[in-house]
């Protein structure tokens, strides 16, 4: 994990690649961790890979929380909200957020303001046009119809991601329209953003769209936030918890909103 000073930027990213661990050896070594629902939760995905996943990401948001707040690990409580974002009971106004996606687990933690993040594997064959029409604002598939073919993927996910970033930063779910909100990629570095109708708190709201690594595409969001956070990231090996920097290319970022 990183020393203490770390955790205490403005938001802080920690990636796992979940086929690096060990998972029997860190379930045994974080017994009594995991609450008896998360591991429920675990038992319930079908799939083994499915439920590392989850068991990962658990181990992951808490051993990096309870660092940040010098609290033991096992004795933090989770709560949700209305629409399913969890909070820590103890600190709700804490903003942490985290993603996985194929080979790829990340976690983000806001010091001020409420974040999201997403992140996805590209070249999947997941990026198709029917998902593209079912979920895109009107604008965003006229642009993607623009893209050549060999840009395709990484434009769908693209705008996948900072749709999924935003809809997690805003804690509401898929009860906010995917097409009531877009984004402009023309500018080569930029990120345009129209917000939904009535959403008049958005004017501090913030976007990344980030390589962490060559086949991943991540995207994260910071609302209401006055100034633009800065980032920080770790590569973690869990469960050696001594995190390497990481520095993950800025292919686009936007002005405040």
């Amino acid at each position: 994990m990183p020393e203490a000073q770390h955790v205490n930027h403005n938001v802080g990213l920690w990636f796992v690649d979940p086929e690096a661990v060990d998972l029997p050896a860190l379930l045994h070594a974080n017994g009594g961790v995991l609450s008896p629902d998360e591991l429920a939760r675990g038992d319930r995905f079908r799939a083994p890979v499915h439920r590392r996943d989850h068991l990962i990401t658990r181990l992951l948001v808490r051993t990096v929380l309870s660092q940040r707040l010098s609290l033991a690990a096992h004795t933090l409580r989770f709560g949700t909200n209305a629409h399913g974002r969890p909070y820590l009971l103890a600190q709700p106004d804490l903003s942490f957020n985290v993603s996985h996606t194929d080979g790829l687990i990340v976690l983000a933690i806001a010091q001020a303001g409420e974040v999201g993040v997403d992140v996805e594997r590209l070249q999947t064959d997941r990026a198709t046009w029917r998902l593209a029409e079912y979920c895109f604002a009107a604008d965003e598939l006229a642009a993607l119809r623009r893209v050549a073919p060999d840009r395709f993927d990484e434009t769908f996910f693209s705008y996948w991601t900072l749709k999924e970033a935003y809809l997690k930063a805003r804690g509401t779910g898929l009860s906010t329209a995917l097409d009531s909100f877009s984004f402009d990629l023309d500018d080569t570095h930029r990120i345009g953003f129209s917000a939904p109708a009535g959403a008049d708190r958005d004017h501090a709201t913030h976007f990344w769209l980030l390589r962490p690594f060559p086949m991943h595409l991540c995207a994260l969001c910071v609302r209401l936030c006055p100034q633009p956070p800065s980032l920080n990231a770790w590569n973690i090996a869990l469960p050696d918890t001594a995190g390497a920097a990481l520095n993950p290319a800025v292919l686009r970022q936007s002005i405040a909103y």
